[in-house]
Protein backbone atom coordinates (compact mmCIF):
# COMPACT_ATOMS: atom_id res chain seq x y z
CA UNK A 1 0.00 0.00 0.00
CA UNK A 2 3.27 2.22 0.60
CA UNK A 3 4.21 2.42 -3.10
CA UNK A 4 0.62 2.83 -4.19
CA UNK A 5 0.33 6.18 -1.96
CA UNK A 6 3.94 7.34 -3.54
CA UNK A 7 2.59 6.65 -7.14
CA UNK A 8 -1.10 8.38 -5.91
CA UNK A 9 1.60 11.47 -4.94
CA UNK A 10 3.34 11.22 -8.01
CA UNK A 11 0.75 11.71 -10.72
CA UNK A 12 -0.79 14.30 -8.60
CA UNK A 13 1.62 16.87 -9.78
CA UNK A 14 1.35 15.80 -13.61
CA UNK A 15 -2.89 15.71 -12.92
CA UNK A 16 -2.77 19.03 -11.23
CA UNK A 17 -0.44 20.80 -13.80
CA UNK A 18 -3.19 19.48 -16.52
CA UNK A 19 -5.45 20.83 -14.99
CA UNK A 20 -4.60 23.96 -14.07
CA UNK A 21 -2.29 24.73 -17.44
CA UNK A 22 -5.50 23.79 -19.66
CA UNK A 23 -8.26 25.49 -17.34
CA UNK A 24 -10.19 21.94 -17.96
CA UNK A 25 -10.58 18.89 -15.78
CA UNK A 26 -10.55 16.89 -18.93
CA UNK A 27 -7.05 16.77 -19.63
CA UNK A 28 -6.45 15.18 -16.42
CA UNK A 29 -9.25 12.91 -16.64
CA UNK A 30 -7.84 11.80 -19.87
CA UNK A 31 -4.69 11.33 -18.20
CA UNK A 32 -5.93 9.14 -15.52
CA UNK A 33 -8.07 6.78 -17.90
CA UNK A 34 -5.24 6.20 -20.03
CA UNK A 35 -2.81 5.47 -17.23
CA UNK A 36 -5.78 2.74 -15.81
CA UNK A 37 -5.77 1.67 -19.52
CA UNK A 38 -2.19 1.30 -19.80
CA UNK A 39 -0.79 -0.07 -16.62
CA UNK A 40 -4.31 -2.77 -16.06
CA UNK A 41 -5.14 -3.63 -19.99
CA UNK A 42 -1.40 -3.41 -21.26
CA UNK A 43 1.31 -4.07 -18.78
CA UNK A 44 -0.16 -6.03 -16.11
CA UNK A 45 -0.73 -9.65 -18.57
CA UNK A 46 2.75 -8.31 -20.46
CA UNK A 47 4.78 -9.38 -17.11
CA UNK A 48 5.35 -13.07 -15.87
CA UNK A 49 3.99 -14.02 -13.00
CA UNK A 50 7.48 -14.77 -10.52
CA UNK A 51 8.04 -14.10 -7.03
CA UNK A 52 9.02 -10.84 -6.82
CA UNK A 53 6.71 -9.42 -10.07
CA UNK A 54 3.95 -8.16 -7.48
CA UNK A 55 6.16 -6.36 -5.28
CA UNK A 56 8.00 -4.35 -8.28
CA UNK A 57 5.26 -4.36 -11.14
CA UNK A 58 1.34 -2.93 -11.67
CA UNK A 59 -0.48 -0.37 -10.26
CA UNK A 60 0.66 -1.60 -6.35
CA UNK A 61 4.47 -1.80 -7.81
CA UNK A 62 7.59 -0.27 -6.52
CA UNK A 63 8.27 0.26 -10.24
CA UNK A 64 5.23 2.49 -10.69
CA UNK A 65 5.47 4.20 -7.69
CA UNK A 66 9.68 5.21 -9.06
CA UNK A 67 8.04 6.04 -11.97
CA UNK A 68 5.84 8.85 -10.92
CA UNK A 69 7.45 9.97 -8.55
CA UNK A 70 9.97 10.71 -11.43
CA UNK A 71 7.40 12.26 -13.57
CA UNK A 72 5.91 14.43 -10.49
CA UNK A 73 9.32 15.62 -10.22
CA UNK A 74 9.64 16.94 -13.69
CA UNK A 75 6.03 18.57 -13.39
CA UNK A 76 6.48 20.25 -10.67
CA UNK A 77 10.08 21.66 -12.29
CA UNK A 78 7.88 23.43 -15.06
CA UNK A 79 5.46 24.62 -12.38
CA UNK A 80 6.34 28.15 -13.74
CA UNK A 81 4.19 27.47 -16.58
CA UNK A 82 1.36 27.22 -14.67
CA UNK A 83 -0.97 30.57 -14.36
CA UNK A 84 -0.79 31.38 -10.68
CA UNK A 85 -4.63 33.17 -10.68
CA UNK A 86 -7.73 31.61 -12.61
CA UNK A 87 -9.13 33.57 -15.48
CA UNK A 88 -11.92 36.23 -14.84
CA UNK A 89 -14.60 34.07 -16.71
CA UNK A 90 -17.18 37.04 -17.15
CA UNK A 91 -14.29 38.58 -18.72
CA UNK A 92 -13.99 35.50 -20.92
CA UNK A 93 -17.87 35.12 -21.74
CA UNK A 94 -18.05 38.63 -23.23
CA UNK A 95 -19.92 40.21 -20.18
CA UNK A 96 -18.07 43.81 -19.22
CA UNK A 97 -16.25 43.61 -16.04
CA UNK A 98 -16.57 46.98 -13.97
Amino acid sequence: MVSFTVMVVGLSFPLAWLRLRSGSVWTATLLHASHNSFIQKLFEPMTVDADPTPWLTGEFGAGLALAAVVVGYLFWRRRDLVPTSPPDRRTEAGERSE
